[in-house]
């Protein structure tokens, strides 16, 4: 597996760590992970967003994915911002977390077990290199 794949995955995981500590806490320890949590999110999506994503969306194979998941993406930070207008310890903050948490966990199993393992197939060898240097610059340079 080529390493940026390894890089993305180490992401999801990353976030889901998170999400599952939010869900643990309350207070100004819930707000502070929600923020962290947020960064993490941010880097990561832009990273897809910059590279993996144009390289992928106009080929027939994977331009579906990539159309659903710049959706995920809106939806995830749509979820995001409503979180963090709310107090941390509103009745409805567990369920809006268990909302984004549905749309995160949905979109990480449509990467890991279709996209990344689609890409290598869709693109040249010279094309799969020069997206795994980029991202993995990128990632280094976070």
């Amino acid at each position: 597996m080529e390493r940026m794949f390894e890089l993305l995955i180490q992401d999801h995981r990353e976030v889901s760590r998170f999400i599952i500590q939010m869900q643990n806490v309350s207070g100004q320890r819930r707000e502070k992970l929600l923020s962290e949590c947020a960064d993490a999110l941010e880097m990561h999506m832009q990273i897809e967003e910059d590279y993996l994503y144009p390289a992928l969306e106009d080929i027939d194979e994977t331009k579906d994915i990539i159309r659903d998941s710049y959706e995920e993406h809106k939806m995830v930070q749509k979820q995001l911002k409503e979180l963090g207008k709310l107090d941390a310890d509103d009745d409805k903050w567990d369920s809006k977390l268990m909302a984004m948490n549905e749309n995160f966990d949905h979109h990480v199993q449509q990467e890991e077990t279709v996209l990344f393992k689609q890409t290598p197939k869709v693109l040249s060898r010279e094309e799969l290199e020069d997206l795994n240097n980029q991202i993995i610059e990128e990632k280094e340079a976070a």
